[in-house]
């Protein structure tokens, strides 16, 4: 194996590829160290992204005169780039990072030749076309069929799928594509595909895998050097890319032999915080299984009500949380009805996909536009329990509508009155009054069998009102024993927007215009003073008093008024 002293932090070793004029010679490589803070120049160095491939039929390679030996892909890759004359100074993984030390990472790329493999099924003339198409070259109608299948063939090559290669083309300044003798530049290379305008219809995996990687290769050219000085580079490297939660939604479904890479491989990519809040959640994972079940406190943004085939060609996402465009770069399709939320401790909103009393995660972080950040800073409370899968398995996509999930929710041991009840808030909140309902009804007629519901998933306000929404005999005074709290349920339930619970209270005989002791607030005062229409209105049609004052004199209507509820004023007005 290769010799490996200690590297000194700053410092990258570099492979000097020995020329030779027999192709078929043995390769002889030389290994130096670097220190990134010698010059502030461009360093003269090319990085060699690949697959590494199979462990079987290893080839062998001399650094230093000692013997290496290296997969036939990576093999492959040096054999034709090895000079007849010339020295060439690369950066490979698999020779420059002792394999052995964990800590050690390369810090700054400038050119990276991505090494697809040997020339196979039409490859070379897969990129020929791609270089017409970026040079705006005409092509026969007929043998462009053809070609887009080849194309399509070389697309599904496996370095594509490959999750580590993400941070050697995100922290490069210049990219070369390679297959076999034949080579194009990275720009061109997305221009091509852009000009092509290719269908993945027949091969609907690359949806997710290739817009993805175009985004970071095309970017290569307008990278800035890194400017940072010794004390960043040494406590965190960092290329800044996108959000962790962004460069996840993007690059889940490219493949690592181990799961968790699939966030370590884009530690380095991201711009985020180290030292900022984490979420504040629970989590199930399980071995072997690319999903986790996650609990969480949220505070619901809106319903996405559009969703655009061409507003951000280029990754630009629109400003309004509640339309997305459909073209960003993301692994999952974001649909009309999804809703956009802001999990507790997020430093983004995210979209989830409503199913049978759960929700499954489309896209974990959204884009931070000017509208965006705007909504996510007004939040002040998150009052609604959310419990979602984060499915990362592209075999699972069928059930990415809520299929199949019950077992991972299981697992949770949540209980089913909290997730339904939790639920039936959501859907509330999203005006979904029919569903929320049931989902509260639901709710009550199981926790009727006394099911045990653990202190973190309800507090006790909501355990009293499910208490009351138990009572069987409609004359039974349901507020008489609410002195003891700060409001009554039906107040409570108000006050919250909760019109899918106001509705059962009223079902069961809950007193309107009943008074809270401390302050004089009917239930109507405490609709109208949080903005909740649709119980004002419910309400209204159960002919509550509108002309009550509480102690301070004041009506609905005044409460309405000063907070300046336009929809809410009108109603009670009319």
């Amino acid at each position: 194996m290769a010799p490996y002293s200690s590297l000194p932090k700053g410092s990258v070793r570099l492979l000097r590829l020995l020329p030779h004029p027999d192709k078929n010679s043995h390769i002889q490589c030389r290994l130096t160290t670097f220190s990134m803070f010698d010059s502030g120049s461009t360093h003269p160095y090319e990085s060699l992204s690949y697959m590494w491939g199979s462990d079987d039929n290893k080839q062998p390679i001399y650094v230093d005169s000692d013997e290496l030996y290296v997969t036939v892909n990576l093999h492959a890759a040096l054999s034709h780039l090895r000079h007849c004359f010339l020295e060439r100074i690369l950066w490979v993984d698999a020779i420059c990072i002792n394999q052995d030390d964990k800590d050690e990472k390369g810090r700054q790329i400038y050119r990276v030749i991505v090494w697809l493999g040997e020339a196979a099924d039409g490859s070379d003339q897969a990129l020929e076309n791609i270089r017409a198409a970026a040079d705006e070259e005409p092509a026969n109608s007929l043998a462009d069929k053809t070609n887009r299948k080849d194309i399509l063939t070389l697309l599904e090559r496996g370095w594509f799928e490959r999750i580590w290669v993400l941070q050697e083309v995100a922290a490069a300044r210049n990219i070369l594509i390679k297959c076999s003798p034949t080579e194009i530049d990275g720009y061109a290379f997305c221009s091509g595909l852009s000009a092509l305008n290719l269908s993945y219809e027949t091969h609907p995996h690359l949806l997710g895998l290739i817009p993805p990687i175009v985004y970071l290769i095309r970017g290569a050219v307008f990278r800035p050097r890194y400017e940072g000085d010794k004390t960043s580079l040494q406590d965190r490297f960092s290329l800044g890319i996108r959000p962790l939660g962004q460069l996840v939604d993007m690059y889940h479904t490219h493949k690592a032999t181990v799961p968790l890479d699939k966030v370590y491989a884009l530690l380095g990519m991201t711009n985020d915080n180290p030292h900022a809040a984490g979420l504040e959640m629970f989590i199930s994972t399980w071995d072997g299984v690319e999903a986790a079940v996650i609990e969480a406190r949220c505070c619901i943004l809106g319903e996405v009500s559009s969703v655009g085939e061409d507003a951000t060609r280029h990754n630009r996402p629109n400003g309004d949380p509640t339309r997305h465009d459909r073209r960003h770069v993301s692994a999952k399709a974001v649909n009309e009805g999804d809703v956009v939320c802001l999990l507790q401790g997020a430093s983004a909103p995210t979209i989830v996909r409503l199913c049978d009393g759960f929700s499954t995660i489309i896209m974990i972080a959204v884009p931070l536009t000017d509208d965006v950040r705007k909504r996510s800073a007004s939040v002040t409370a998150f009052l609604i329990g959310l419990l979602v899968v984060w499915d990362w398995d592209e075999s699972r996509r069928k059930f990415q509508d809520g299929e199949d999930y019950e077992k991972l929710i299981s697992s949770r041991k949540v209980p089913k009155s909290t997730r339904l009840w939790n639920f039936g808030v959501l859907l509330n909140k999203i005006e979904r009054y029919e569903n929320a309902a049931k989902n509260v009804q639901k709710a009550v007629e199981i926790y009727s069998s006394r099911e045990i519901l653990g202190s973190r998933e309800a507090d006790e306000e909501v355990l009293r009102i499910m208490d009351d929404l138990l009572l069987d005999d409609r004359s039974v005074n349901i507020e008489a024993e609410y002195k003891e709290h700060s409001q009554a349920p039906l107040s409570w339930a108000a006050a919250g927007g909760h019109e899918a619970v106001v509705r059962l209270l009223l079902e069961k005989g809950a007193s309107i215009d009943l008074k809270d002791e401390h302050c004089g607030w009917t239930p109507l005062s405490w609709a109208a003073a949080g903005g909740h229409e649709a119980v004002v209105r419910l309400l209204l049609e159960k002919g509550v008093s509108v002309d009550l004052r509480d102690m301070d004199g004041q009506t609905p209507l005044s409460l309405a008024a000063a907070m300046v509820y336009k929809a809410v004023v009108r109603l009670l007005k009319s």
